[in-house]
């Protein structure tokens, strides 16, 4: 036992007290436990989000309404008398089939409910209160009290999509349990397996800081860089399974004196710089929310250096269109003809091409010569066939070839246009018009 005035022996190793926060106070002053009580815990801060779903890029997506699957809702009714006036509210406990991780504030909405509960049932609610193991949750709905169970096989409960959580670089992230992702193709055969484990930690990258993220199994600070994980593929027919999909994401938030020494006034402040800029922490985190948002929408709307620029949607246009060529790439032959920049940029990005596609010629001009582009998408101004015997499109089913062009001949001279389809080596095939004129 510790004596008064005595202290502790050191080859004891503080065996003498059995309450530890005694033993703390004694040696570091009255109130030093609760200190290193709350530090202690600020290491173990974690933050927690369901997972929802992979979506086409490999991204964890959060952006997608959740469905769930559920057993049983129950409603029960109350009305009392508070400062005279009559309150009536309908709590309402719903029951899931498998434990998903739900918290305070979430929004669900329920639905498929039919009868006299329809109207009041079928809706969305914030979450109030979740039980132990995470498989039951209540909400309330105040206005009417209605009292009903309601169990069907065809209720619906869906999870509404936010974000307010936000998973940003680096952020160090494991899972509650062991996942395995299967890739699958087309004919459900399993292309890929990845699995993530508990108690091993993974690292968010390619965050957009709001409702999505990759994985990686490296910190962007290794100097081997990011190792992502792979969890599905671009290609068409490609899908992604996930077992079990209710795992739970858990995210480490220590705080360290470093973040505490942020939020504490500078003793020092100086008419140049201020702390937080003289606004309050408030009002700081306002901005700096206004900031992302503004960032966010605008990044969705301009050109962008870290992803393709590659587009499927076609693009329709009213009124003229006004295309500039500083580098003189159109203008100049040496740099139609070379290099292979012919085209129209937006920065270092190519647009799109004009009708003066970067070709090269190759060989003489005495008609064994060929003309050779690099470009992926080439348009032709003036198409000539040569004869049967030499040139390099033949149309079959005709008298007489045409073997010469002259320049001089106008298009409205002709009285006729017959359409024709070529196809090239590789089965392309494009529609031209051969100009006539009657005999």
């Amino acid at each position: 036992m510790v004596r008064q005035n005595q202290g502790y022996r050191r080859d004891l190793d503080l065996s003498e007290g059995t309450d530890d926060l005694k033993v703390w106070s004694a040696l570091g002053g009255s109130g030093i436990s609760d200190d290193l009580n709350r530090l202690q815990n600020n290491l173990r801060n974690v933050s927690k989000v369901g997972f929802n779903t992979v979506d086409g890029s490999g991204f964890f997506n959060f952006a997608i309404d959740r469905p769930l699957s559920v057993t049983s809702i129950d409603s029960k009714g109350s009305e009392n008398f508070i400062a005279g006036i009559l309150i009536s509210e309908t709590n309402i406990t719903v029951t899931m089939d498998r434990p998903y991780y739900l918290k305070f504030g979430d929004l669900i909405t329920i639905g498929n409910i039919t009868g006299a509960g329809s109207t009041i049932l079928n809706n969305s609610f914030s979450v109030e209160n979740v039980f132990e193991g995470f498989t039951t949750f209540e909400c309330t709905k105040v206005g009417v009290a209605y009292t009903s169970t309601n169990v069907d096989a065809g209720l619906s409960l869906t999870l509404n999509a936010n974000d307010t959580f936000a998973f940003t670089k680096d952020d160090v992230v494991g899972v509650d349990t062991s996942v395995t992702i299967e890739v699958k193709d087309s004919s459900n055969n399993v292309i890929g397996v990845n699995t993530l484990s508990p108690n091993v930690d993974y690292y968010v990258t390619e965050s957009d800081g709001f409702t999505k993220f990759k994985l990686s199994t490296r910190p962007s600070t290794n100097v081997l860089g990011v190792d992502v994980i792979n969890v599905t593929s671009n290609q068409i027919g490609i899908s992604t399974v996930v077992s079990p999909d209710n795992f739970t994401f858990i995210r480490k938030d220590p705080v360290h004196q470093t973040q505490v020494l942020n939020y504490i006034t500078p003793v020092v402040q100086d008419d140049d710089f201020s702390w937080l800029g003289g606004v309050g922490i408030n009002t700081a985190s306002d901005i700096t929310q206004a900031n992302i948002e503004n960032a966010q929408f605008f990044m969705n709307r301009k050109y962008r250096g870290d992803k393709s620029t590659t587009t499927s949607e076609e693009l329709k246009f009213e009124g003229g269109i006004v295309l500039n060529d500083p580098a003189q790439y159109n203008n100049i032959a040496s740099a139609v003809l070379t290099g292979g920049k012919a085209g129209i940029y937006i920065g270092d990005t190519r647009a799109f091409s004009t009708d003066n596609n970067p070709w090269s010629e190759e060989g003489s001009d005495d008609g064994t010569g060929t003309l050779q582009t690099e470009s992926t998408s080439v348009s032709i101004g003036e198409l000539s066939f040569l004869d049967k015997t030499n040139g390099p499109i033949i149309i079959e089913g005709i008298a007489s070839d045409i073997t010469t062009v002259s320049p001089e001949i106008d298009a409205s001279s002709f009285s006729h246009k017959l359409p024709i389809q070529v196809k090239d080596p590789d089965g392309n095939t494009e529609t031209y018009f051969l100009l006539l004129n009657r005999d």
